[in-house]
């Protein structure tokens, strides 16, 4: 009876700290960065954002990797924001219109998004390959919960 009281309580205590990895905590979380290129002499990075702070939004950026500016143009962002993986909102893809080291494209702020519920952001960045654009995703952020 011991042992088995040591074994329940030990499956207990495991499936309480697996399932403490799950929760989503309102605030600001960042994807991790990816890298590409070059494409058409420049390389790239991109991230994501996802904010359930005061305001909820999911914000695309792409960066030159180098120091220096890129031409108007090569550089395109969309921001998108996902409730419990399911799209909720975008942005149309924008391009930079002016020389820049980076652009950055946030969906708009709401008080309430689309209800309560999980968030997380994953966008797509844009760079002029000479004949059109290649398209690249971001990484996904980790969720974070609107109240």
């Amino acid at each position: 009876m011991k042992n088995q009281l040591k074994l329940l309580t030990g499956t207990f205590v495991v499936g309480v700290l697996l399932g403490m990895g799950t929760i989503a905590m309102a605030g600001t979380a960042t994807s991790n960065t990816g890298y590409y290129g070059p494409i058409n002499g420049y390389s790239y990075s991109n991230f994501a954002k996802v904010s359930t702070d005061t305001y909820l939004y999911g914000q695309t950026r792409v960066d030159n990797q180098a120091s220096g500016s890129i031409p108007s143009g090569y550089m395109g962002a969309k921001a998108r924001l996902y409730k419990s993986d399911v799209l909720c909102y975008e942005t149309d893809l924008y391009y930079s219109n002016s020389a820049s080291s980076g652009i950055g494209v946030s969906t708009q702020s709401y008080s309430t998004g689309c209800g309560s519920g999980t968030y997380s952001s994953k966008g797509i960045s844009a760079a002029y390959n000479g004949n059109g654009y290649d398209l690249y995703n971001t990484f996904v952020t980790p969720y974070q919960s609107q109240p």
